[in-house]
């Protein structure tokens, strides 16, 4: 008989933890635009979302077959060509979000020559590739912060094992849902994973449906958590008791279940704990929806 795997322990953030959150974040947003570029228009906005990998997020198959992702461990955006011979590195910490991106779009010259001229104004090619492409254009600002990134090499090795093991635990979760489900990924602009249950069958977020995710921080909540929410969810909603396991009703950063990380480290199989708050809290949901719909 196999032992089984000993569980996987978590360590609690610091205080710390919310200024390199916020330069991952940043991070994470340049890849959003490069993936905007490079993606055709998919339901739900899925063109703009990052996959998630063992190392950290990916912007997905680009032009030439390269690799770009978001190292939450080195707190580095590597980039690798198709046959795996060249890779290079872009530090995060100690560069604003503008040089970043101005030598994030260098580093991709080759990548992306069939979509933006080799000109020395790489930054105006990119939002003109942007306009030409249509849709939406989101504003220079947000590729272009002043402010210079700091990322706490501790914490960002911290979250990049906190990242795998929720990834690991909603996927699980995901796998014994039922019915029509976005793809398990990242959206940049958050940095927050989620995974989208939808109560009819497509993938339209205007229509009603459930969110199960972790996000990194919101304003009034500087360390990470699990959430869950049903969208509409009434304006008066409030549980009529406490719910279970540490779940919370949270009511201001957003209106959906809430579950703190220093909750979620103090247990002994973390993993577990988590796909467990998951099934709790579709069923909560299950049952708010079930309990309006009837009022």
């Amino acid at each position: 008989m196999q032992t089984p795997p000993t569980p996987t322990a978590l360590l609690p953030f610091s205080p710390n933890w919310l200024t390199t959150a916020q330069s991952l974040n940043q991070a994470a947003e340049l890849l959003g635009g490069i993936r905007r570029l490079t993606q055709p228009r998919q339901p739900v906005s899925l063109h703009l979302a990052l996959d998630i990998t063992r190392r950290g997020l990916s912007v997905g198959k680009l032009p030439q077959n390269g690799k770009l992702w978001l190292e939450f461990a080195s707190g580095c955006i590597c980039y690798q060509n198709a046959d795996g011979t060249v890779a290079d590195k872009i530090r995060i910490h100690g560069f604003t979000q503008a040089q970043i991106f101005s030598n994030l779009l260098e580093l991709l010259a080759n990548e992306l020559a069939e979509l933006l001229p080799q000109s020395p104004n790489r930054v105006d090619d990119f939002f003109q590739a942007l306009t030409d492409k249509g849709g939406y254009v989101p504003p220079r600002e947000e590729y272009a912060k002043p402010v210079e990134l700091s990322v706490d090499g501790m914490e960002s090795q911290n979250y990049a094992h906190w990242h795998w093991l929720m990834f690991t635990a909603l996927a699980r979760f995901r796998a014994q849902l039922a019915g029509t489900l976005s793809p398990l990924i990242v959206w940049p602009h958050h940095l927050d994973m989620a995974t989208l249950l939808f109560a009819e069958n497509q993938l339209n977020d205007h229509l009603p449906h459930m969110a199960f995710g972790f996000a990194p921080y919101s304003p009034g909540l500087p360390t990470p958590y699990f959430y869950a929410y049903a969208y509409p969810t009434p304006s008066d909603f409030q549980p009529t008791s406490a719910l279970p396991n540490g779940l919370i009703w949270e009511n201001t950063a957003y209106r959906g279940i809430y579950l703190a990380s220093e909750t979620i480290a103090l247990q002994h199989d973390p993993a577990e704990f988590v796909e467990s708050a998951c099934q709790l809290s579709y069923q909560f949901l299950q049952q708010m929806q079930t309990t309006t719909e009837t009022k």
